[in-house]
């Protein structure tokens, strides 16, 4: 299975344009993933999974390539990269609904080549309308070290709402036209 995405920002006259790239296993854990950025300057980062051992290669500022290696003793690892908010809806097929409560997942943040943990928790269960009928809703908050996100999806697992209080960041699925 593979998820791609791409992305354009412009701030002031800078223009900076992300492409993803994420292969991964039957079970969801990534097999390899690779990051491009480009605009005024360029940066790349590709990261290979192996069981629980990620390798990730990147540029440095002087022209060469570093490698640095994580052991994470769990092939189970999600990718939170900043601007790829369908990683979100990745980390969630780890939480065990059955078994509730905050379950701790082991994730790994691109940009700043850092691997940490995500405490996911399931806030409630609403009814909503989705698609024209009632559906039950499930409300998730993921909490890293340094965010929190807010994650609405219905029970089959369909894209509801994204929020991110501390950036006031808000991403709903895109009208359909009739």
């Amino acid at each position: 299975m593979q998820a791609h995405s791409e992305s354009q920002f412009q701030s002031h006259d800078q223009k900076v344009q992300q492409r993803t790239n994420l292969l991964l296993d039957a079970d969801l854990s990534p097999r390899r993933y690779d990051w491009k950025m480009e605009g005024d300057k360029e940066a790349w980062l590709r990261m290979e999974f192996e069981d629980s051992t990620a390798t990730v290669r990147y540029p440095l500022p002087n022209g060469e390539e570093d490698q640095q290696v994580f052991e994470f003793g769990t092939s189970r690892v999600a990718l939170l990269d900043n601007n790829v908010f369908h990683h979100f809806l990745l980390l969630i097929q780890f939480y065990d609904f059955a078994a509730g409560g905050p379950q701790t997942v082991q994730v790994f943040v691109p940009q700043s080549v850092q691997p940490g943990e995500a405490v996911v928790e399931l806030l409630g269960v609403e009814t909503r309308s989705v698609d024209g009928q009632p559906q039950p809703v499930r409300q998730l908050a993921i909490t890293t070290a340094d965010n929190q996100v807010m994650l609405w999806v219905t029970e089959s697992g369909q894209f509801l709402r994204l929020w991110v209080p501390l950036a006031n960041v808000e991403v709903v699925p895109a009208e359909t036209p009739p």
